[in-house]
């Protein structure tokens, strides 16, 4: 990993507090139908500070009750870039697809590929995520969810009580799936790091709590 110039990227973004790339986040909503969001990045940045923070680069998100039906498809590449949240409850993703206390049916498929690349979530209940998807806050999903993630030398890594650090898989945490799940990951020269009580990080699989 070119670490030099990872650091250098995010010093910088902590200077200029201006570099911001946001998922494509449902909060509230009733939507049906097909959803597609490809972001290639490249020596970029997301950064979010604050109670809450969410930085992101690609993925697709639900929140706040939403109800969603369809298809939804996230195709994210990623290349020397960094997702970065500091804050209570933070949270960074590179790709993915995320269903929070939200109901969902139809398919979603998550294709990530991160190269020398980095999600990192300071904070209680911190969350880093490099692609997978994840349903969590009493959410409920029918239907079929595949995601396919390849990392090369990329870190996952979250810090505080509570921290969450993955790479790749698919998570449920508090929730209800019903359907088919598949998982395929691919991580090489990667690391993924959760400090703190209670913390938990993860490569690939499928993981039901």
């Amino acid at each position: 990993m070119n670490t030099r110039k990872l650091f250098t990227i995010t010093l910088a973004a902590l200077a200029l507090l201006a570099l911001f790339a946001s998922p494509a986040t449902l909060r509230a909503s009733d939507v049906s139908g097909t959803l597609t969001s490809i972001t290639t990045s490249n020596n970029s940045v997301a950064l979010a500070l604050g109670s809450g923070a969410s930085a992101s680069i690609g993925s697709i998100a639900t929140k706040d009750n939403s109800t969603v039906s369809g298809t939804l498809t996230d195709n994210t590449t990623s290349n020397n870039s960094v997702a970065l949240g500091l804050g209570s409850g933070a949270s960074a993703s590179i790709g993915g697809i995320a269903i929070h206390a939200s109901t969902f049916s139809g398919q979603a498929t998550s294709l990530t590929t991160s190269n020398n690349s980095v999600a990192l979530a300071l904070g209680s209940n911190a969350n880093a995520r490099l692609g997978g998807i994840l349903i969590k806050d009493h959410s409920n999903v029918s239907g079929k969810l595949s995601d396919v993630t390849t990392v090369n030398n990329s870190v996952a890594l979250a810090l505080g009580s509570d921290a969450e650090a993955s790479i790749g898989g698919i998570e449920v945490v508090g929730s209800s799936v019903s359907g088919q799940a598949t998982s395929v990951t691919t991580a090489n020269n990667s690391v993924a790091l959760a400090l703190g009580s209670a913390a938990n990080a993860r490569i690939g699989g499928i993981q039901i709590r």
